[in-house]
């Protein structure tokens, strides 16, 4: 993503495996105009791209409270109205490296909350050696495009 004077604002190379490129926290002024430049992952192959723009602030209507969540536990939810997101509850001991996978929606997406609401980590399909100190964290679920469905959550540990 590109500034008018052509700097770079942002970029993803999509170095992750899962082909999941993911701009996340960029701030741009009211007004402001960028550009997009897409590119195929080391010029071997090429096709159709999805482009989704969402406001940092979620807020959903009828969030689905799914619980608590523990290190090596798969759980499935369904989110059934449009722009819903289910919010779980994570708490550990100790610091914990781990992995976290939601699959089972269009575009299924994480977000990785502190105590005080304040975004950790977020990432579309998986978030892959994510490091965490003790404490709890709200995990959210949610389809970057709105959707409904259904999900399976799962949390692994990465050591």
């Amino acid at each position: 993503m590109l500034a008018a004077d052509g700097s770079v604002l942002a970029e993803d190379d999509d170095s992750g495996g899962a082909f999941n490129a993911l701009v996340s926290s960029l701030t741009l002024a009211a007004g402001q105009t960028v550009t997009l430049e897409v590119s195929s992952f080391a010029g071997q192959s090429g096709g159709d791209y999805l482009l989704v723009i969402v406001p940092e602030a979620l807020e959903s209507a009828d969030p689905i409270e799914g619980g608590a969540l523990a290190v090596g536990e798969a759980v499935e939810g369904e989110l059934r109205a449009a722009g819903q997101l289910a919010e779980y509850s994570l708490s550990l001991d100790e610091a914990a490296t781990l992995t976290l996978t939601v699959e089972g929606l269009a575009v299924p997406t994480l977000d990785v909350l502190d105590a005080d609401g304040a975004l950790v980590a977020r990432g579309a399909v998986k978030l892959e050696a994510l490091k965490l100190d003790p404490g709890t964290y709200t995990v959210r679920v949610y389809d970057r495009l709105n959707r409904t469905g259904t999900f399976t959550l799962t949390i692994t540990s990465a050591e």
